[in-house]
């Protein structure tokens, strides 16, 4: 028989509202035999001292009537102190690890789980320029470019001029001259290009698919660049410009990147990336049209970019498309959220 019986009149009942209360013990709860010899006293009172006390099951002991929460969900019970009339308890969650696709900051256990969490981060990295390759192959340019301005000056200033997208050079070679006019940025730091080029243009890959990224973000660029020389001819042609303002220096991705970004906004991608995507162009819009108002080459390309990516945008075929890829997109992370 289990000595103090009438000390042990508490215990911890699963609410099965995902809390644990405490409550008087009853006879019924027990499901170990008639006796009491299930329980046992974590510092039990004396005859002297007939006050609760902390109690724990042993082991095959199992109240009965009380609902059993799932195993993930179990809280771990431990003690106080505060002497053996005390009947306080402290109840913890138990730690869950994180599941699905690998964050920074992951759960933080054993030297082994943390290895693994590492090698998934790592994996996970590796695999994005085979997820997203159109990005990528822009990025690798964007760099490479730099590097090379930095290393042969000379030579690269004149590639700049070999594959500027004057009307000349266009009517000549113009897949050449409107691929190799893309990965050069000529005055400034490049920095502001990765993050924009990695941000539009990577966002309308994850939301569209690699193909019709390149078919929108290319078609943009080329039309853009026709739009904006034509003009410039017309206006030569007229008279209201020298001759010699056929001979400029038309180079950079901003005609991709003013089209990814319109693109973006526009389509039904994931509501972080829409936001962060709009802001993003209400800052950088002001400087990309401020030669409209002078009628100059790069305003009007900048126009005519931001409105083909509108454009592109709002067909039936490619917002289908995305609204299939971001349903599956959100379903495989829901998936991947649900706990084991």
């Amino acid at each position: 028989m289990c000595r103090g019986a009438p000390c042990l009149p508490w215990l911890l009942s699963f609410s099965g509202g995902g809390t644990w209360v405490k409550r008087p013990w009853r006879k019924s709860d027990l499901s170990c035999g008639a006796s009491m010899s299930g329980f046992r006293a974590l510092g039990g009172p004396t005859s002297a001292s007939p006050r609760p006390v902390r109690v724990a099951l042993a082991p095959g002991c199992v109240p009965l009537r009380t609902a059993q929460p799932p195993a993930s969900s179990m809280p771990a019970v431990s003690a106080l102190p505060g002497g053996s009339g005390s009947s306080r308890v402290t109840v913890r969650p138990a730690p869950t690890r994180p599941t699905g696709r690998p964050v920074w900051g992951a759960w933080a256990g054993s030297p082994r789980d943390r290895r693994a969490a590492v090698g998934k981060r790592a994996a996970w990295l590796a695999a994005l320029p085979r997820r997203y390759p159109v990005t990528a192959m822009l990025l690798a340019a964007l760099l490479t470019g730099r590097i090379l301005r930095g290393v042969t000056p000379e030579l690269v200033h004149h590639w700049w001029w070999a594959t500027s997208t004057t009307l000349s050079q266009l009517a000549h070679r113009p897949l050449g001259v409107l691929i190799g006019s893309i990965p050069w940025v000529t005055g400034g730091p490049v920095a502001p290009w990765l993050v924009l080029a990695g941000l539009a243009v990577g966002g309308l890959e994850a939301t569209v698919g690699s193909v019709a990224a390149f078919a929108v973000v290319f078609g943009g660029h080329t039309v853009a660049t026709v739009i904006s020389e034509g003009i410039l001819g017309l206006r030569v042609a007229s008279g209201n410009l020298p001759s010699s303002a056929l001979h400029i220096l038309d180079v950079g991705p901003s005609y991709v990147v003013a089209t990814a970004l319109a693109a973006v906004v526009v389509l039904p991608a994931r509501r972080r990336l829409r936001l962060i995507t709009a802001v993003v162009l209400v800052a950088v819009a002001p400087a990309m049209l401020f030669d409209l108002i002078h009628a100059d080459v790069d305003g009007i390309g900048h126009t005519t970019a931001f409105a083909l990516g509108a454009l592109a945008a709002s067909l039936p075929a490619l917002r289908r498309h995305a609204t299939r890829r971001t349903s599956g997109r959100a379903r495989v992370a829901e998936e991947h959220q649900q706990p084991a």
